[in-house]
């Protein structure tokens, strides 16, 4: 699945927010944080309030705008360039109120706020929340939500080796993929078969022996991967590799 997609959070006013007579080619979502905002095509009026959420199809022409002040995140979204299909399923406006609505703004924040910190796994992470909002959308089948699953896992295996000399905790995966603690080890644990930690640490072990290759000794390479107690990488070391980091050295001098 292909996207294209643009997106961000803007301050409205009356004056400044208003536009008529228009369409797109792509998907327009705009999310009310604050305020009420008007949309009309040519068969339906709509006001979107606080915490609801505005979605235009491609090619429907309609007038937006704001009343009084107020403030919208809102998300452009190409999910197919090349194809049609839901050009007859979607014919119109329509908007989304409770907490679908709230599950659709919640990963728009989510890519709006990747971008702010440049996080290293921005464009995975966009993927799969493009991937989420697709199925949110359109209800697909089930081969569209294993790919999204697929970039979820991908995301956070690609997160957890550029961090891998850090000293990650649940806490710190769990906030850098907007999940609750518990939600985020569940989760793990259903794609990976095994516990974050079990993880992480398997995947330091792993870069240990490059570093030892390189000429690193064991105290050093121990430091730099976060590891505090050298006793402790060195039995999981050699739980994992099957012999200690010293030896593991010598072997491969």
């Amino acid at each position: 699945m292909n996207y294209s997609y643009i997106f961000g959070e803007v301050k409205a006013s009356k004056t400044q927010h208003r536009a008529q007579n228009r369409y797109f080619d792509f998907w327009v979502l705009v999310y009310v944080c604050k305020g009420c905002y008007y949309c009309k095509t040519e068969t339906v009026s709509l006001e979107i309030h606080e915490s609801e959420l505005l979605i235009v199809p491609p090619y429907i022409l309609h007038e937006i705008q704001m009343k009084d002040f107020g403030i919208l995140s809102w998300c452009h979204i190409n999910f197919d360039p090349d194809s049609k299909k839901f050009d007859s399923e979607f014919d119109d406006a329509f908007k989304m109120t409770g907490s679908p609505a709230a599950d659709l703004q919640g990963k728009i924040e989510k890519m709006v706020s990747l971008k702010q910190t440049d996080a290293v796994h921005y464009r995975l992470m966009t993927d799969y929340i493009l991937s989420s909002i697709y199925i949110k959308l359109f209800d697909e089948d089930k081969t569209l939500t294993y790919q999204s699953e697929s970039l979820w896992k991908e995301a956070v295996k690609n997160f957890i080796q550029s961090n891998v000399t850090e000293k990650l905790s649940i806490n710190d995966l769990s906030r850098a993929f907007y999940m609750s603690a518990s939600s985020f080890s569940h989760k793990f644990k259903k794609e990976f078969n095994k516990s974050p930690i079990s993880y992480i640490v398997e995947r330091k072990i792993k870069q240990a022996t490059l570093l030892l290759r390189q000429g690193s000794n064991v105290k050093q390479t121990s430091n730099s991967l976060g590891f505090t107690d050298p006793y402790y990488f060195s039995k999981q070391f050699k739980k994992i590799i099957g012999v200690s980091p010293s030896e593991y050295k010598i072997n491969k001098r």
